[in-house]
């Protein structure tokens, strides 16, 4: 007589009589003494799991991919930054290379003047005053 009330283990079980098959070893219910195959074998499926994984996942993906995604893009944001600026800095240093390359151009082909201490009062000593007598 089948049982009315439902099962929940996982074993095999007679369709007619809902008697545990585990250990069967003949093509019987060794309760009712039916075939298998007219009374049928149940075999309840398992139970879906209830996943805490994907749940905690999207948690997680809803958090930190936003951060993540942040901090990239901040990273990008410094790294073309500093290319930009390597960019400006050279072309700085060219604008002023070619600038003194210029001015060595038009400057008179003169010796620089010197630089010591009181060169300037040696070369005003070694001409001759204009305004002053000069002496016989």
């Amino acid at each position: 007589m089948p049982s009315l009330t439902p099962n929940r283990s996982r074993e095999p079980r007679c369709g007619h009589c809902n008697y545990n098959l585990t250990g069967a070893t003949s093509n019987r219910c060794p309760e009712c003494g039916l075939l298998f195959i007219e009374a049928g074998v149940i075999v309840p499926r398992r139970r879906p799991r209830k996943w805490i994984l994907p749940p905690a996942g999207m948690i997680l993906l809803v958090v930190f991919l936003p951060a993540l995604i942040t901090i990239a893009l901040t990273l990008h944001a410094r790294a073309r930054a500093a290319e930009a600026q390597a960019r400006a800095q050279a072309a700085r240093a060219e604008a002023v290379a070619r600038f003194h390359e210029q001015m060595l151009k038009s400057a008179p082909a003169t010796s620089p003047p010197e630089r010591t201490p009181g060169a300037k009062w040696r070369a005003a000593e070694s001409q001759p005053a204009a305004n002053l007598p000069q002496a016989p």
